[in-house]
Formats: C-alpha cells, sequence, structure tokens
C-alpha cells in the first residue's frame, strides 16, 4: 500500500522505499509518545519499522503557496451542480 507523508517536518521531495506496514504509523506514535512498544495493540507490536525517516521535528520547513488555476473563491462561490466523483 502507497503511503504519501504531507507534512511540514518532512524533508523537500524526500522519497523512501523501505517497506512498511500499518504497524509503524503506531510504532512512531509511541515513539513520539514516549510510549511502551507494543503497547497500541498487536501490529506495532509486530512491526519492525517506524516513519521516523519521514519526519525532523525540530524545525518546520517555510510555508510556501502552491499555485493554482483557480483562486479559492472561485470554488467557495461557483454555483455549478455537482457530479459524482467516479462519472467515467
Amino acid at each position: 500500500m502507497p503511503l504519501l507523508v504531507v507534512s511540514a517536518y518532512t524533508p523537500a521531495g524526500y522519497i523512501d522505499n523501505t517497506p512498511h506496514d500499518f504497524g509503524s504509523i503506531l510504532r512512531m506514535i509511541e515513539g513520539v509518545n514516549n510510549l511502551q512498544e507494543g503497547v497500541l495493540g498487536f501490529a506495532d507490536l509486530q512491526a519492525t519499522t517506524d516513519l521516523h525517516e519521514f519526519f525532523s521535528l525540530s524545525t518546520p520547513r517555510e510555508f510556501s503557496t502552491v499555485p493554482a488555476q483557480k483562486s479559492a473563491n472561485y470554488f467557495l462561490t461557483d454555483k455549478a451542480a455537482a457530479i459524482q466523483p467516479d462519472d467515467d
């Protein structure tokens, strides 16, 4: 299962090909909160990795605006009829 991490604490353009599992997320939560490994259940007890390489928790990167074709006001005031997400 692919994992996309979007965070001000993740290095720009960082790619990691290390295999992780769902327990890796729990293992990360335990590490950040100083909890004993395995306390959140079976999945984190079986996990062999956490997600620490995705985060540098000391200083966040500076925010930068992502250019878009339409302004936020366009989406706030759009009166077009909604379409189903899978209409193709």
